[in-house]
């Protein structure tokens, strides 16, 4: 399978999802959960649809996912006062409290891989040419 890298990349997202599933059990989060609050502990406020296009996921799924973030007191939902069509997600202090335990479950996830920094770099650079492909061929 040396020839197709795509198969190694599908195994590794796999691998990594499980691993991190396990981390968030702890923390009673899913993975999809987990990259919401991710996302919003960076950008701190976003509408809907523009965490939809990061996660590459539509407003169907990523909508009970927020309600799920929202009821468990993580997230709040509230309309955006120049478009009261959409919604403004932002973390709650609670929320914010608990993406602050998001680097120490992904340190020991670097750990139990054996991952450095150049690592991660360039893993980053590559995933990151992928998506800018992706973006330039959707113009």
């Amino acid at each position: 399978m040396k020839e197709c890298p795509v198969f190694g990349l599908y195994r590794a997202s796999r691998l990594l999802t499980r691993v991190y599933n396990k981390h968030l059990k702890d923390i009673n989060l899913s993975y999809p959960q987990y990259l919401v609050l991710q996302i919003l502990s960076e950008k701190k406020r976003l509408h809907v649809d523009e965490i939809g296009e990061m996660m590459l996921l539509d407003s169907g799924t990523l909508s009970p996912l927020l309600k799920k973030l929202e009821s468990a007191g993580y997230v709040t939902r509230l309309p955006d006062t120049q478009d009261e069509r959409k919604k403004n997600i932002t973390l709650t202090p609670q929320g914010l409290s608990l993406s602050a335990r998001f680097d120490v479950i992904r340190e020991n996830i670097k750990k139990e891989f054996s991952l450095n920094q150049g690592d991660l770099s360039e893993l980053l650079r590559i995933l990151n040419l992928i998506l800018a492909a992706e973006k330039e061929r959707k113009k």
